[in-house]
C-alpha cells in the first residue's frame, strides 16, 4: 500500500505483520497469523508531541528500549513503568491477551513528550 511501512517475521506456521503510516505521528495495525489465518490483532495510533519534533530520535530510542522490557502476563506492550536519566515511560492497560486496551506515554520531568493509544485481542469469526 502506498505510503506504508511494513515489518514481517515468520516462524514456522506463524507470521507477524506490522503495517503503519507516519513517523512523528503514526497509526498502524499488527496481526499474528497461523497458517495464513489471522488469530490476533492490535491497532495503535500516537506519536511525539509537536514541540519535541527535533528530539524524535532520542524519544523513540528510549521508547524502543522500554518496549524490550515485557512481562509474560502482558507480552503485547512494554513495561508498566521504566525510568532512565530524565525520561519516564508509563504503560497503563486493562484486559488480557484476548481483549485489551491501553496508553503509553513518555515524559521528561513534567513535560509529556509522547503518547500512544492501542487496543486489540484475539480475532474471532
Amino acid at each position: 500500500m502506498p505510503g506504508t511501512k511494513q515489518l514481517e517475521f515468520r516462524y514456522g506456521d506463524y507470521l507477524y505483520r506490522d503495517i503503519y503510516y507516519g513517523m512523528s505521528f503514526f497509526a498502524g495495525q499488527e496481526v499474528v497469523y497461523e497458517n495464513d489465518e489471522p488469530h490476533w490483532s492490535m491497532v495503535y495510533a500516537g506519536g511525539i508531541k509537536i514541540h519535541v519534533k527535533e528530539e524524535a530520535r532520542t524519544v523513540y530510542a528510549f521508547r524502543r528500549y522500554a518496549l524490550r522490557i515485557v512481562s509474560a502476563s502482558h507480552p503485547y506492550w512494554g513495561a508498566e513503568e521504566f525510568r532512565d536519566h530524565d525520561f519516564v515511560y508509563r504503560n497503563t492497560h486493562k484486559g488480557g491477551i484476548d481483549r485489551f486496551q491501553g496508553t503509553e506515554k513518555i515524559w521528561r520531568a513534567d513535560d509529556e513528550l509522547y503518547s500512544l493509544n492501542y487496543s486489540g485481542g484475539i480475532v474471532r469469526t
